[in-house]
């Protein structure tokens, strides 16, 4: 017998607003002003999912004494995977034809695990920022979220079954008490790793929980019914939730007890809506509730569009997103009519169901595994020599130099020996120089990477470097050394600058040379290309010398005013200390022609990013070092 529970047209008006809240956030229309907690929207599905598959199965267990484990997962499948697979093949096939190599990999690795929802552990340790700009051009990241709900069904109802066998338990309590266990562990996550925070289970079942809670008491006959409490109640959670959605911000640590206020706005609603009462009647309204029918969908293909839009330079103005949003909702109509709705219902027998399901799982799966076999397809694309536009290459070549590399020791020799301190930018400087020992036949170089300089300035204060940097060999390394260059990447705002001048005091105290280089220009770059990136994809060919030229002087203008701004406060410090400053923008630029270096010799990259170096940009930029005289320090 199959538990029915009350359709409630409210419930799916709060869907609508919290996808299209998501939506938004995604979108990122002017940095993200409007609805900067957009985000919030995928923890108020998550209280609503709790709510009513909880409500589904104690109803169930409470009517009959029995719980059917084959129907649920089947009606869980009915509803998920259609929609799911049909969005995966149509974004592969866009795929095929938008993304590069690496990144269609990428897709097919998504695609892999999404469809055994642990798209989320494949995101936290592909270490994948869910807010940064890298991760809005991969088409399926918004799964995590699925399979995070999708773990959550598998799991739940074997526990209920469970506790509910053990009468003399309240179910209440032991909902409770998981729910504690759950937002304790959330808030321990969100200082230790937040990644994993942000993507497993463990510390999202709490939202799904509370759901569970407000589930029972409604089943305990415990309801409110004052017309006048539900109005109040309800547009206060309303207020909340929409509040949320303005003020906070990804500073905000997510999630923990911070997310209580949106979650909280939703239990709320949840609990306190009374059918009869006005806000009530107003959102239930069809216009609004039909857009909570059809919001899966909408969840579903906003992430794919947007992500492969960007991909192809789409996304430019208000027209553009216009456009999108209106063929967003098309597709989305389509595909809860055509799509969800049939596959939903028993016109569908389950060996129909089953037989079609398994089919495309098959076909996607091979499709998946032939995309990495043959490397995301390379051939799709002219071979251009050296210079390539995938840049995962580039960084994959720097990853792998960097790892293999390491941290060198220095040899007891007659030269100098220079340790370079600093974050990613430090890297750049350190593999400029080491790249190209050979043009400094007097210097011996290492690094310390740091995250940050808080870092260097506890190692130099306790002889520890955030316990991880606390080996014999950075001890050593920085014993040896003659030259100590802090080679730190900054922010306009950045606390680094507080502590600088007591690193610089206390490295003299230890008889070091201080050498402070400046901030690394910050140059231009969209959806993961560079301005040349952008030149072949509009024009299908590499830019002759003049149009080069022309690019360089771009990129030259394009330095944002900050880098400016952060080397006057560097040039203060180093003077204030009487120590070397070396300007790392002439590496780079030349100010007389007002150009900024794009391509090496043999046409490789020289940039990766808006502040980061390929190998071959390393090379070059030691190359400029040496031709410049740039490391000639018997001069201050």
């Amino acid at each position: 017998m199959r538990s029915v529970i009350e359709y409630r047209p409210e419930i799916d008006t709060l869907r609508a607003i919290s996808v299209f809240a998501v939506i938004i956030y995604h979108a990122g229309v002017y940095n993200n002003l409007f609805f900067p907690g957009g985000y919030l929207g995928v923890d108020i599905f998550f209280v609503i999912s709790g709510y009513l598959i909880s409500k589904l199965i104690i109803k169930e267990i409470v009517n009959t004494n029995q719980f059917n484990l084959k129907n649920f997962y089947e009606r869980r499948a009915r509803r998920i995977l259609p929609a799911l697979i049909f969005v995966i093949i149509l974004t592969l096939i866009f795929s095929y034809f938008i993304l590069l190599p690496t990144s269609f990999e990428g897709f097919a690795r998504s695609a892999i695990s999404s469809l055994g929802f642990i798209s989320n552990y494949y995101f936290y340790f592909s270490g994948q920022e869910y807010a940064s700009e890298s991760g809005l051009l991969k088409p399926l990241l918004h799964t995590w979220s699925l399979s995070v709900e999708e773990q959550f069904y598998i799991i739940f109802p074997i526990l209920i079954i469970f506790f509910y066998n053990f009468k003399r338990i309240s179910l209440f309590k032991i909902i409770l008490i998981l729910f504690f266990i759950s937002i304790i562990f959330a808030e321990y996550l969100s200082v230790k790793n937040e990644m994993l925070n942000f993507y497993t289970l463990p510390t999202r079942a709490w939202e799904l929980l509370l759901g569970t809670l407000v589930a029972i008491l409604e089943l305990k006959k415990i309801k409110n019914k004052s017309l006048i409490l539900s109005d109040v109640c309800v547009l206060l959670g309303l207020t909340t939730i929409i509040l949320s959605f303005i003020f906070y911000d990804e500073s905000v640590a997510h999630p923990t007890y911070r997310s209580l206020p949106p979650v909280i706005g939703t239990l709320l609603i949840l609990y306190f809506a009374v059918s009869k009462s006005l806000v009530v009647k107003f959102l239930s309204l069809r216009l609004f509730s039909y857009f909570g029918l059809i919001s899966y969908s909408l969840y579903l293909w906003h992430f794919p569009m947007f992500a492969l839009s960007r991909y192809s330079f789409f996304l430019k103005d208000f027209l553009d997103y216009l456009l999108l949003a209106i063929s967003l909702i098309i597709i989305s109509i389509f595909s809860y009519h055509f799509i969800e709705k049939p596959f939903r219902g028993k016109r569908i027998k389950l060996k129909s169901f089953l037989f079609i399901i398994g089919t495309a799982y098959f076909i996607l799966c091979i499709f998946s595994l032939s995309i990495l076999q043959n490397k995301g397809f390379e051939n799709r694309f002219p071979d251009l020599g050296k210079f390539s536009l995938d840049n995962q290459k580039y960084f994959k070549e720097r990853r792998f130099y960097e790892n293999k590399v390491g941290t060198p020791s220095f040899k007891t020799t007659n030269k100098k020996n220079i340790l370079i301190v600093g974050n990613s930018h430090a890297q750049d400087l350190f593999h400029s120089l080491y790249l190209n020992n050979e043009l400094f036949p007097n210097y011996e170089f290492s690094i310390i990477k740091l995250d940050n300089l808080i870092c260097f300035k506890e190692f130099l204060e306790k002889n520890k470097i955030c316990k991880t940097y606390a080996s014999k060999k950075i001890k050593n390394l920085f014993k040896l050394s003659d030259i100590v260059m802090i080679a730190q990447g900054y922010e306009a705002n950045d606390n680094s600058f507080k502590i600088i001048d007591k690193i610089i005091t206390d490295l003299k105290k230890d008889n070091k040379k201080v050498i402070l280089i400046s901030q690394v220009p910050n140059f231009y770059f969209e959806n993961n290309r560079t301005s040349i990136d952008q030149f072949y994809f509009k024009y299908n060919r590499m830019p002759n010398s003049s149009e080069l030229k022309n690019l360089e002087r771009e990129k030259f203008n394009l330095v944002p005013n900050s880098v400016e701004k952060i080397d006057s406060i560097l040039n203060l410090i180093a003077k204030k200390n009487n120590i070397k400053i070396l300007n790392r923008k002439s590496l780079f630029c030349e100010e007389s022609d007002e150009k900024c270096f794009i391509l090496t010799s043999q046409n490789e990259k020289i940039n990766i990013d808006s502040d980061h170096l390929s190998v071959a940009g390393a090379k070059f930029v030691g190359r400029r070092i040496f031709n410049l005289n740039w490391l000639d320090l018997n001069h201050d």
